[in-house]
């Protein structure tokens, strides 16, 4: 259909439901497309090379469903028609702040990650209540979230309990939210975990990986979030333990808590994740988690030995535990993950032998141990012998007390690899046997060339036969002074 924005669509007035996406438009969107298609209820421009600024007010327009993402628009976010339902704008060059554009009660998906767009979530959010599915992530928003009065809630709650605050606290309770799937990595979000949540019971997925929060991670997440799957709070600086009430979430199949300040121990209760199970989440606004099923911890300060009861996550797929303080031996009961495909303890301080059994975690692909206190020799065979077969020592490097292949040092006990004096005897009269038979065979081969290069060219043959006259003229003549000159010395004695 490009590249340029065809202008026979201004006489579409009467179109319902256009879709023009994947069609190479390049261009701005002309200001005739916003009043031609002012009644239509679904519009599709996505997958373009569109540029410019939309209008400021798109409030005039009946649209439900607004899509125009992976595009090059620039500018602020537009007022928003009241009647959208579904507002997607991702991966295009937006910014400015998220003002008060968001006056659209009947909200239910908003997309818009990849952008550049600035300020603080406006605390319409609370108002939200059709709202689904919000994905913020990669942008440069900052600031806190909106408590929606939860705060005063507590505060109230906190009083003596009288008919006033009775009164104060019923007024300020604030309405739960229907939010599903809230994406806000890669933002410069700060604060505590959001009270905001607890106002979230169907909350499944939330990412707020890669910004600033801190403090503790809440209790209260088992009680409010039970329908959790998924829970992504990596490259934050969340402190202190891990809360138990976390391994409590029935629906869980999905953490990561790398890169933070977390300490004290693996919780024992890690036999409450056992809901884990072995199909793959895809999120509601179509980006899959790829790693699902994973417990993730690594780059924390977690200390301690690992706990038993990570045996009973058979469906566990992916466990990270590196670069903390874990130590103690690694466990015999990792055996029981036989749905591990990813398994990586390194740079800890893990002691002891590593167990054989990891031989049979046949799902295995990736393992690392490296940089450990490990010792005795490294166990080798079925599934360990297809692991990192690139650089298989990777696997176990930092660990002086480990030997066997495939490092280097050889264990005590090993024979070294000496050859065996006959074999190195017959292994030398077969080289010579070789020598001498590709010299015969490059004779012979030689000889024949020679041969036909006679037998077929008649100009060699007359400049062979004529070197061979002159060379028996000169062995002729040669011949006679040598016997002459002797013959004559003769004579004389």
């Amino acid at each position: 259909m490009g590249p340029l924005f065809p202008a026979w669509l201004c006489l579409q007035n009467n179109i319902d439901v256009l879709n023009i996406s994947y069609t190479n438009l390049t261009g701005t969107i002309p200001e005739w497309f916003w009043v031609v298609f002012a009644n239509a209820t679904s519009l599709d421009i996505s997958y373009n090379q569109i540029t410019g600024e939309l209008p400021h007010d798109l409030e005039f327009m009946s649209v439900e469903l607004l899509e125009l993402r992976s595009n090059q628009l620039t500018g602020s976010v537009p007022q928003l028609p009241r009647r959208i339902r579904t507002f997607d704008i991702s991966r295009n060059s937006l910014n400015g702040p998220l003002s008060l554009n968001f006056e659209a009660p009947l909200l239910q998906l908003v997309v818009l990650y990849s952008n550049r767009i600035t300020g603080v979530i406006p605390t319409q959010i609370c108002q939200w209540k059709q709202l689904r599915v919000l994905d913020l992530s990669d942008n440069l928003l900052a600031g806190e979230l909106s408590d929606c009065g939860i705060k005063i809630l507590k505060q109230g709650n906190s009083c003596s309990i009288n008919n006033s605050s009775m009164a104060h606290s019923s007024s300020t309770s604030p309405s739960s939210l229907n939010i599903r799937t809230l994406l806000l990595s890669s933002n410069s979000f700060s604060g505590e975990f959001p009270l905001l949540l607890r106002s979230c019971k169907n909350l499944l997925v939330l990412d707020l990986s890669h910004n600033n929060f801190t403090g503790k991670l809440p209790a209260w997440i088992s009680e409010e979030l039970q329908n959790l799957e998924i829970l992504a709070l990596r490259s934050n600086t969340f402190s202190s333990r891990i809360p138990i009430e976390i391994t409590r979430l029935p629906a869980h199949q999905f953490l990561d808590l790398t890169n933070n300040t977390l300490s004290g121990t693996l919780p024992q209760s890690l036999v409450n994740l056992k809901a884990f199970t072995t199909i793959a989440y895809h999120g509601a606004t179509g980006n899959p988690f790829d790693e699902n099923m994973m417990e993730n911890l690594s780059d924390n300060n977690l200390a301690g030995p690992i706990p038993e009861e990570i045996g009973t996550l058979v469906g566990l797929i992916n466990l990270n535990l590196s670069w903390n303080l874990l130590s103690g031996k690694i466990l015999e009961q990792i055996e029981n993950l036989q749905s591990l495909k990813s398994f990586d303890l390194s740079n800890n301080q893990l002691s002891g032998k590593i167990p054989w059994d990891l031989s049979n975690l046949t799902s295995l692909s990736y393992m690392n141990l490296s940089y450990n206190n490990l010792t005795s020799r490294i166990p080798s065979g079925h599934q360990l012998d297809t692991v990192n077969i690139d650089d298989p020592a990777s696997m176990y490097i930092g660990n002086p007390g480990l030997c066997g292949h495939p490092l280097p040092k050889q264990c005590p006990g090993d024979q070294p690899n000496v050859e065996h004096p006959i074999r190195h005897h017959e292994d030398g009269s077969a080289r010579i046997m070789d020598f001498y038979l590709g010299l015969l065979v490059g004779f012979v081969v030689g000889l024949w060339m020679v041969f036909c290069g006679l037998l077929f060219k008649k100009m060699w043959r007359y400049a062979y036969f004529t070197l061979l006259d002159k060379l028996y003229d000169k062995i002729f003549v040669f011949s006679i002074l040598i016997w002459r000159k002797w013959f004559n010395k003769a004579g004389e004695s």
